[in-house]
Formats: structure tokens, C-alpha cells, sequence
């Protein structure tokens, strides 16, 4: 079978939450380390256009900083919320339980505009010094292949 991403357009997104929270004094210019975690969750939409199927993906990105060495002592939180909107554009209408299965393709479209909006939110919290990988699940699937995942959400730990 194609991929996901060669059957579906990415219609539209739209941002739910987006919040950011210092949680004890920060250097702007520090290094700090991130935990990260990244969940996409499908779900079905009512009604179809023209005969073809779409599909809404809520996305959830929430993050916790510390200093090197101190997981246990987070400096500041951001959480981004998203639901994009999926429609099937080619080939044999894909039902949800099948959309489901393989909606973890759409992360290569979804985590770089959840990962632009996160590192905005903390730039704006005066920390310079935090970035994200830019492909992430390339990275991860070189280093990582056992990714988190539990029925059709799925969940993406980064440390």
C-alpha cells in the first residue's frame, strides 16, 4: 500500500492551546535540556466530500526544560495543542480504523509546525538557548525504532 501521506492532503490546521510557564528564574543564555512529549490522537469527522474521507488529528506537544543533570527540577512548561484535518485526496476511499493504524506517517508534516510554535513560546519566555531537533522522527527511527505507542494514539518521549 502507498503511504498515508500519498492518498491524504493536509487541509487545515487549527491551533487549540498554546501556553507557556516559568517555573523558578531562568538565564536567557543557559543551555538547557528538554523533555518532550508528543502525542497524536485520530479521530473521525462527520460527513465526507465528494465520496472521499476526512480525518482530524489532534496533536499535543508538551514540554518541560531543565538544566543538564536536574530532570527532576523543571525550570519552565510550554504545551501546544493542534487538530489538523486530513482529506483523502486519491485512491480507494481509506476507512478510520486503517487511517488510525498508519496516522503516525503525518507526523513529518505535523512536528515541524508543532516544533516552530513550541520554540517560539519559549524564545518568548526569554530562554534563548533550547532548540529541537529539525527532523525528529528520522532521528529517532535511526536510534529509537521502540517508540511509545498504545492503540491508535500514539505517544513520542524524547529525553
Amino acid at each position: 500500500m502507498n503511504t498515508l501521506l500519498e492518498q491524504f492532503t493536509l487541509v487545515r490546521t487549527q491551533w487549540i492551546r498554546l501556553h507557556a510557564e516559568l517555573l523558578k528564574p531562568v538565564a536567557a543564555e543557559q543551555p538547557h535540556q528538554l523533555k518532550v512529549e508528543i502525542k497524536l490522537t485520530p479521530s473521525t469527522l462527520p460527513g465526507e466530500n465528494n465520496g472521499m474521507p476526512e480525518y482530524q488529528i489532534g496533536c499535543r506537544m508538551h514540554c518541560l526544560g531543565h538544566l543538564p543533570q536536574k530532570e527532576e527540577e523543571p525550570l519552565f512548561q510550554t504545551e501546544v495543542l493542534m487538530n489538523a484535518i486530513y482529506r483523502q485526496a486519491h485512491g480507494m476511499p481509506l476507512d478510520f480504523t486503517r487511517f488510525s493504524a498508519l496516522h503516525s506517517q503525518c507526523n513529518r508534516q505535523l512536528y515541524p509546525l508543532l516544533r516552530l510554535k513550541l520554540i517560539q513560546l519559549v524564545r518568548e519566555l526569554g530562554i534563548s538557548q533550547v532548540q529541537l531537533p529539525e527532523d525528529l522522527f528520522t532521528q529517532m527511527e535511526e536510534t529509537r525504532p521502540e517508540l511509545d505507542s498504545e492503540g491508535p494514539e500514539k505517544t513520542t518521549r524524547l529525553h
